[in-house]
């Protein structure tokens, strides 16, 4: 078989992952530009600090999130390029994997695939005003925060138990954003939780989470600073030491403003169209921004970049509803265990949304 062959066969994968590519490079330029081109790969204290994580000496609350600094070695082991290089490449590849997840996670809501792979990239825009315009700290793990709660969120819709302990287990590993992932799986099997599958699998999330962290914290039991530490007080006062122009700057810019649209559409008729459970899953929103309240600092626009998913996608859900829009829900079914919206045989209606097939 020729090249050309192959090229022309290939043609649309081959399309969509250039297209893919070039806007995670853009991404990640600009986000390199502002923030990563200045990173602090060797402080002890840094929130970019990857290589004291590397050596063991990490303040504890950095010294956990191990997946990201290893990964970061292990390709600077086999390319030997600068550090800020092979930074840049690292956060290159998990945006276009990021990009990727996320239109596998369309194809679990609407139909039309093509359509599908040409808006996934939409999810750059919360992530360029979490990531890049409101942010102005760099920490490693920030990437594959929202990485690991998009597979989690796939993975889920799609009853796919087995590959969610395996991400779960790696996720613990990289920041205890993970803990969300066990209240998505309980949030959306809410009707199912009291069966032996969601208990079971509820039990082994829970044990896998509270297990590395213990193991974690014997291994490093003598790396300086707390695991963690309560933060409510301070925020419970913020507005007493930071200007109300920024407050309000905060409340309606994070996540580009969409946050805004899906709470002036909440009595739009969407919203009886899709199944509980995928408006469950994203009420997984309201306790993160509680746990953020409790224990981070409210104003780093950074700490909500895992919560993204539960914005873009009620945000898409809604604009669905607008009359001409592109983009159509699929229709309600009860699959069978284990079996995904995008693995439906054809005329089968899937169970997140109530709109008859056309």
């Amino acid at each position: 078989m020729s090249l050309r062959s192959i090229i022309d066969k290939n043609r649309r994968r081959i399309f969509l992952v250039t297209y893919y590519f070039l806007i995670s490079l853009t991404f990640c330029y600009i986000y390199h530009q502002k923030l990563s081109n200045h990173a602090d790969f060797y402080s002890y204290n840094s929130p970019a600090g990857i290589y004291p994580v590397t050596e063991f000496k990490a303040l504890t609350v950095l010294q956990y999130r191990l997946l990201v600094p290893f990964t970061f070695k292990a390709i600077w082991f086999v390319t030997r390029l600068p550090d800020k290089a092979v930074y840049f490449i690292l956060a290159v590849a998990k945006t276009l994997i990021i990009i990727f997840i996320f239109y596998r996670l369309l194809n679990e809501i609407f139909d039309d695939r093509i359509k599908n792979a040409v808006i996934a990239p939409i999810i750059a825009y919360p992530m360029a005003w979490n990531y890049i315009i409101l942010n102005q700290q760099i920490f490693f793990v920030d990437y594959s925060n929202l990485l690991f709660i998009l597979l989690a969120y796939l993975l889920i819709l799609r009853n796919n138990n087995k590959l969610l302990l395996v991400t779960f287990f790696f996720a613990c590993l990289n920041h205890d954003s993970s803990g969300f992932i066990p209240l998505m799986y309980l949030f959306y099997n809410y009707k199912k939780i009291f069966t032996k599958p969601v208990m079971l699998n509820l039990f082994l999330l829970g044990l896998m989470y509270v297990g590395i962290k213990l193991i974690l914290s014997q291994i490093f039991i003598n790396n300086e600073g707390p695991a963690f530490r309560w933060n409510y007080v301070r925020n419970f006062n913020y507005e007493e030491y930071i200007p109300i122009h920024r407050i309000v700057r905060n409340i309606f810019l994070i996540y580009g403003g969409l946050h805004i649209f899906i709470a002036l559409g909440l009595r739009n008729p969407v919203w009886k169209r899709i199944s509980k459970q995928l408006i469950a899953i994203n009420l997984v929103f309201f306790p993160y921004v509680i746990i953020i309240f409790l224990i981070h600092s409210i104003e780093e626009i950074r700490n909500y970049i895992a919560s993204i998913p539960f914005i873009i996608i009620p945000f898409l859900i809604y604009v669905s509803s607008i009359e001409g829009n592109f983009l159509k829900l699929k229709v309600k079914t009860s699959l069978p265990e284990g079996i995904s919206a995008s693995q439906r045989p054809e005329g089968v209606e899937d169970r997140h949304a109530g709109r008859p097939a056309s």
